[in-house]
């Protein structure tokens, strides 16, 4: 795709709940860079300041107030940032840039205000969580139940300390009105087409969504593993909705039925210590290895040391950057059939019905019982790996931005 750049000046403000660094936190910092070597004028905020990797170009500016920020802000961001973010709005009006890029979902509850006091700026928020239609941005729910009061605050009761669990109560009062802030917005881009269609079935306008994924800068590796044991890799977080414990269990079925098999897992949190009681419960303790969190620039050689990679999510993950990186490397991906998972793997993957923990260990079976399989899968990582390709998507991004200023897109 050509794409003529008619935007100059682009204003990317990023926010990160719990001060983390994640699969966002790459992918905004690979936009920022991407922008600037096209020549496009960056102007950067991101609460805190974690982005990493940003080159040292003229083009890209760092807002002088980046990354100042209280420790209650990194809760209910749609509410605690709400003031700092139109202030920002505006500094960045004054500094000439045509549109602003809200790189997370929570700081999107300002451009109401914003529009309000007069601004001139066209926006656009990018859609990687579902902060838009529930207070605790997973929307583990699924929608199966109402996002009433009661219901708005036993989610964030559960997802909050004791001292934010308190104001959840007016949290969840407030939450419609600020989702109803977050629908003013020019126009927003989806990183799945699982994310645009739970959107536009809360009431967002889905001629204002466009469907662009995340970025990948990395190169195919051309690399399948069948020097050592079968190991089966997940890399990600350790909690609930990632559905580790569903991954376990399947496995501790697998051990007993080809013994030299090994389960490799790759990242920290929360339930830890739960799943490594878990191994020991079931006995395959000795075939595990938690790794706990590992430095990004050294992930790979955990790709590189593994035969499949499992994905095995219990809600509807936006996108899911790791499956992207075990593709880099040719490794066949077995995922639930919930969220983005599915429709990023394409044809170099396996899909199971969430959950299902039968079906999960049946598949990784097929996997180590056909090689013919995995040979074929991993050659197809290639050509979907092709789909996420920097220079693809970073014109797909500036070509929206140009409809977006030029051509009226998302006008009312």
């Amino acid at each position: 795709m050509r794409c003529i750049k008619l935007v100059s000046s682009v204003g990317i403000i990023s926010s990160s709940p719990g001060g983390i660094t994640g699969g966002s936190e790459v992918s905004v910092g690979i936009l920022i860079n991407l922008l600037a070597a096209r020549g496009i004028n960056v102007y950067v905020a991101s609460y805190p300041m974690n982005l990493q990797g940003l080159d040292k170009s003229s083009n890209i500016t760092i807002l002088n107030d980046s990354g100042s920020i209280f420790p209650i802000e990194l809760h209910a961001q749609p509410v605690t940032l709400i003031l700092r973010i139109l202030f920002l709005m505006r500094q960045l009006e004054k500094l000439g840039v045509e549109i602003i890029h809200l790189y997370n979902v929570y700081p999107m509850s300002a451009v109401s205000l914003y529009k309000n006091f007069g601004g001139r700026c066209k926006t656009i928020g990018q859609l990687n969580n579902y902060g838009g239609i529930c207070p605790v941005g997973n929307y583990i729910c699924n929608g199966v139940n109402k996002c009433n009061y009661l219901n708005r605050y036993s989610c964030l009761k559960n997802e909050m300390n004791f001292l934010m669990g308190m104001l959840g109560m007016p949290y969840s009062v407030v939450y419609p009105k600020i989702i109803k802030m977050m629908k003013s917005l020019d126009g927003y881009i989806a990183l799945s087409e699982a994310v645009k269609s739970i959107y536009v079935a809360n009431g967002y306008r889905g001629n204002k969504i466009r469907v662009i994924p995340n970025i990948y800068e990395g190169a195919y590796q051309s690399f399948m593993n069948n020097d050592t044991a079968f190991t089966i890799l997940y890399v990600g977080s350790l909690s609930e909705n990632k559905g580790v414990q569903d991954l376990i269990s399947a496995f501790s079925i697998l051990i007993t039925q080809r013994p030299d098999c090994k389960l490799l897992i790759v990242g920290d949190g929360p339930l830890r210590s739960d799943l490594e009681n878990l191994t020991i419960q079931t006995g395959v303790a000795d075939h595990v290895t938690f790794t706990g969190k590992v430095p990004h620039s050294e992930v790979w050689k955990y790709y590189r040391q593994s035969s499949v990679f499992v994905h095995p999510g219990h809600w509807n993950e936006p996108f899911g950057r790791t499956l992207l990186e075990a593709i880099s490397y040719g490794l066949p991906c077995i995922v639930s059939n919930i969220g983005a998972p599915p429709e990023v793997v394409g044809n170099a993957g396996l899909v199971f019905p969430r959950g299902n923990i039968k079906v999960l260990n049946e598949k990784i079976k097929l996997l180590y019982d056909n090689s013919q399989l995995r040979v074929e899968l991993s050659e197809n990582c290639k050509y979907v790996l092709e789909k996420y390709s920097k220079n693809l998507i970073i014109d797909r991004i500036i070509q929206y931005y140009d409809e977006i200023v030029h051509s009226g897109i998302g006008r009312n």
